[in-house]
């Protein structure tokens, strides 16, 4: 298979991906106010600010207080001062939002673990190792296109 071929054969497979209810419904537990609710549970041990979440998360500023001001509205983030910047704020969860992040977690590790059990133990591995070179390849484009600029 030449590489036309394999692109082609890629993006259909995207294609597919994109249009699957079940990827649909994965992709909601994984963005917007639930993506911040997943990674303040990933950090909660460090002090997370907007800026931190924006930067780490490669979102705008702007789509972040979007995002915080929804969640506080629900009860699931509070902003407290920051104590060594008292112009700036730590973002924590609540009880209500880790609940709610740990529910969101549940149902991506039971979406995952079917994925997996569906794979079997190889192919599982292989997957793994496969997209962690993506990850990897990814990360030095990155790195190439910030020293260009």
């Amino acid at each position: 298979m030449n590489n036309s071929d394999l692109f082609n054969e890629f993006l259909q497979l995207l294609f597919d991906v994109a249009k699957n209810r079940v990827q649909k419904k994965f992709s909601n537990h994984m963005s917007g106010a639930n993506l911040i609710l997943a990674y303040l549970l990933r950090n909660e041990a460090n002090d997370i600010t907007p800026g931190i979440i924006s930067n780490d998360l490669h979102v705008s500023t702007a789509r972040v207080a979007t995002a915080l001001n929804m969640l506080e509205s629900k009860g699931y983030i509070e902003r407290l001062v920051d104590p060594s910047d008292k112009r700036s704020f730590l973002i924590k969860y609540t009880k209500a939002g880790k609940k709610i992040a740990l529910l969101h977690k549940d149902k991506i590790m039971q979406g995952i673990n079917e994925m997996f059990e569906y794979l079997g133990t190889n192919d599982s591995e292989h997957f793994i190792r496969i997209f962690s070179k993506m990850r990897d390849f990814m990360e030095e484009k990155n790195m190439e296109e910030k020293t260009q600029c």
